[in-house]
């Protein structure tokens, strides 16, 4: 790094970089094997803007790359990143590139965010009390709002309103209790040893868990994408779309977990759309899903100066 530009020393030659290598064994028709004195290489600079870097990593066996122009399109250019209100990125390039995966699915900036997943939000569970008005089958106790008798839902529409209702109610809930253990911890449980590593909290002398680092998002994990995917989708499928399953027929085999319905148990399990297959009908109802999760979760404040995040976890809380 010098000054405000990037320089980057790479070499360059005109034969196959790694034929000294590996390719007398591997025997390739190159044309350094017809003539290995015939060859020229030499080093090069290149010098880029900050924030202007793009890398390509090959295995030993390289190849040729080739690079047409760029053109500009009318969607502009994409970038993923954590952004203000106002759709501005606000991390830096530099800590972007500093930093990596920290957990299952978790990308933090190392040393510049207090990155907290805060637990699990079980989208099937959520639908399970959508078709139970709030209340938990397990317990018979309500724990949700009421949101219908689902033998009044017309359309698939109203049952998806139903769940959303369910799952605002939980995220809110959540996120009331996380505020609440947020600052727990940043008014009784210090980390002085996590913030002595993080760079802020040593500049602003704010610990880890009161706001100091750089970076304070808070995230909450949705789980059980394919499970809720593959209910729904046979939901809408058999008993708003094909009209092959009546609500009632539905609704009472479900009560008794298919006893005595196995044809319908069947059906729904074998002749449904489903996730994980490629199948544009589940996969539109996967990312309805996914868009209420989000639009429910992303951008509310947390107590630490920060913003709540989705994350996901797609491999737990499903039925097989």
């Amino acid at each position: 790094e010098r000054g405000d530009e990037l320089w980057i020393y790479y070499g360059g030659a005109n034969h196959h970089h790694n034929w000294w290598l590996v390719g007398r064994r591997e025997g390739p028709d190159l044309p350094e094997v017809h003539n290995p004195t015939d060859f020229s290489s030499g080093m090069g600079l290149a010098v880029l803007r900050k924030a202007g870097f793009a890398s390509l990593n090959a295995p030993i066996r390289a190849g040729i790359i080739v690079t047409p122009p760029a053109r500009p399109t009318r969607r502009g250019l994409l970038v993923t990143a954590a952004c203000r209100p106002n759709r501005l990125p606000h991390v830096d390039i530099a800590d972007a590139r500093a930093g990596g995966p920290s957990g299952c699915v978790t990308v933090s900036a190392f040393g510049k965010e207090s990155c907290c997943l805060t637990g699990y939000m079980n989208w099937p569970k959520l639908l399970e009390l959508t078709w139970h008005d709030g209340v938990d089958p397990a317990t018979g106790r309500p724990i949700g709002p009421q949101t219908g008798d689902p033998l009044k839902f017309k359309t698939f529409d109203d049952v998806f309103a139903a769940y959303q209702t369910q799952l605002k109610y939980f995220v809110d809930l959540k996120i009331a209790g996380n505020n609440f253990i947020e600052r727990l911890f940043a008014t009784t449980m210090p980390a002085p040893f996590m913030s002595v590593v993080m760079n802020d909290c040593v500049d602003q002398a704010t610990d880890y868990h009161n706001g100091g680092a750089r970076y304070n998002p808070t995230y909450i994990q949705g789980v059980g994408l394919g499970t809720i995917t593959d209910a729904l989708a046979a939901l809408k499928f058999h008993v708003f779309d094909e009209g092959n399953i009546s609500m009632d027929d539905l609704i009472a085999a479900m009560a008794k977990n298919f006893e005595g319905s196995e044809n319908l148990r069947l059906m729904l399990a074998n002749r449904s759309p489903a996730y994980g297959n490629d199948d544009d009908y589940a996969d539109a109802l996967a990312k309805r899903v996914f868009d209420a999760y989000y639009d429910a979760v992303n951008g509310r404040l947390n107590t630490k100066g920060g913003q709540y995040r989705v994350n996901l976890l797609p491999t737990t809380v499903h039925i097989y």
